[in-house]
């Protein structure tokens, strides 16, 4: 088990959870549908990847690959759902968010990466 790995998958989670309860219950007052829609998508795939974070930090995988992959998916997430709560907010910011569109499909692409590694990570791994 990762400790480092495990604690931050929970404190992702209970952040998550703290913005899906918002998204479901204010921002619907204070932004479009569309933008509501694209939100919770930010949500989910935040919730997704603390899980598998969560998974990566107890099971039994070499620190190399367990640090990768961490980080891979942190990233993500940043990248991913980061700019989707962005952009749920363009109205309410100072600043052009339009030229941060390309970093959501880079996050996509981190998860893609992030998987694809841990599998064959899990591969080359000796048996336990």
């Amino acid at each position: 088990m990762n400790r480092k790995i495990t604690a931050v998958a929970m404190f992702i989670s209970a952040l998550t959870i703290v913005l899906g309860a918002f998204g479901a219950h204010a921002l619907e007052k204070i932004v479009p549908p569309e933008s509501v829609a694209s939100y919770e998508v930010g949500v989910q795939y935040q919730m997704y990847h603390s899980i598998a974070l969560l998974i990566l930090g107890l099971m039994p995988l070499a620190d190399t690959y367990r640090n990768r992959i961490f980080w891979i998916f942190l990233t993500g997430i940043i990248c991913f759902s980061g700019s989707i709560y962005l952009f749920t907010f363009k109205t309410h910011l100072n600043f052009e968010v339009g030229k941060l569109g390309l970093i959501t499909p880079l996050g996509g692409i981190l998860f893609i990466i992030g998987w694809i590694y841990w599998g064959l990570s899990i591969l080359r791994s000796k048996k336990n």
